[in-house]
């Protein structure tokens, strides 16, 4: 930590994969599609008017992850020239997972690194594909599991540990092995204002009071979370944990004190309190769930979940120091 703010001064930097990752002594496996939507923020029907931007953006993105990312050698990247996100980018179009590079896809890519075969390398899609390529990517929906919700009920009331909105955090667990837990957490941006944050307290992605006890389409998006072997062959077996997000800063906030909203109307207030939840997700697991006497832990993320994946890895890491930890971010290298 001291090297990073030796070298970076202003503190927004340390939100930037590019920034926090070469500081990272937790391995990562990096997902990522190299014209992401997300990030060229090009709406699907004006793709061919933006091309020359979005292949300048992922050129970019390449350069970028070999100059951090992947100067650490024990970990890799599978990069495609697809224009998705969030597991989409390397999904076939009966859900498994078929876009190759060089032959290969992406979970036996990921089985050889968890092995130690593939770390230092990466599998990018030729440069030659370029945005927009329609044969480059094709997606399919995954077969969910069904999870079961925990509320943190106790950590709300005794560690200040909330949403948005003042509701206790949330997460799904499907138990399977128990020495082994892949640890998802989920993605919806951030909110940039107290205006923005408020609105979204009233949403699924600041509270959790719409979380239903059961789900079968929370874990929907992410086939890493499939509890089919045919569709997770790394990890369906796993102990898998979905994170719900309501913090709206990828849980790297911590305000005391809850924020008054002046509008035209009462509105009622919120709370930045996204360090705390992650906090009490961690704990909950640890003391709770097994968590602490696992032998191998994947920390994941999509998204605003990706990013937290490069920001907090290693705090999972240290939760856990007896077992082998790994980072996978899917789709949160933001620039």
């Amino acid at each position: 930590m001291a090297a990073l703010r030796a070298t970076h001064r202003d503190p927004t930097d340390c939100a930037f994969p590019a920034v926090v990752a070469p500081f990272s002594s937790t391995p990562l496996f990096v997902m990522q599609g190299r014209y992401d939507p997300a990030l060229t923020s090009i709406a699907s029907g004006e793709n061919e008017k933006n091309a020359s931007h979005v292949n300048a953006i992922g050129r970019h993105l390449v350069n970028l992850l070999h100059d951090t990312v992947l100067q650490k050698p024990a970990n890799a990247a599978f990069v495609t020239a697809c224009a998705e996100h969030c597991g989409q980018w390397s999904q076939g179009v009966d859900g498994d997972f078929n876009v190759t590079i060089n032959g290969q896809s992406a979970l036996p890519f990921l089985l050889q690194w968890r092995a130690g075969d593939a770390a230092g390398k990466s599998l990018l899609q030729a440069p030659g594909d370029s945005f927009p390529c329609a044969e480059c990517c094709r997606g399919g929906p995954p077969q969910p599991p069904n999870v079961s919700l925990v509320l943190l009920t106790q950590a709300a009331a005794t560690e200040g540990a909330v949403c948005l909105d003042g509701s206790p955090p949330a997460l799904y667990i499907d138990r399977g092995d128990p020495e082994h837990f892949l640890i998802f957490q989920e993605g919806g941006g951030w909110c940039s204002s107290p205006l923005q944050c408020s609105e979204r307290a009233n949403s699924t992605l600041g509270s959790s009071a719409f979380d239903p006890p059961w789900s079968t389409t929370q874990m929907s998006s992410e086939s890493f979370l499939s509890n089919d072997p045919m569709v997770n062959v790394p990890f369906w077996n796993w102990t898998r944990v979905f994170l719900r997000y309501c913090d709206g800063s990828s849980q790297t906030s911590d305000v005391s004190n809850p924020m008054a909203i002046e509008g035209p109307a009462p509105v009622s207030p919120i709370y930045y309190r996204g360090a705390r939840v992650r906090a009490a997700q961690e704990a909950y697991l640890v003391a709770s769930a097994g968590l602490g006497t696992a032998k191998e832990v994947v920390i994941a993320g999509c998204s605003a979940g990706g990013l937290s994946t490069y920001l907090h890895v290693d705090k999972w890491a240290a939760a856990v120091p007896a077992a082998k930890v790994r980072g996978m971010a899917d789709s949160g290298f933001f620039l």
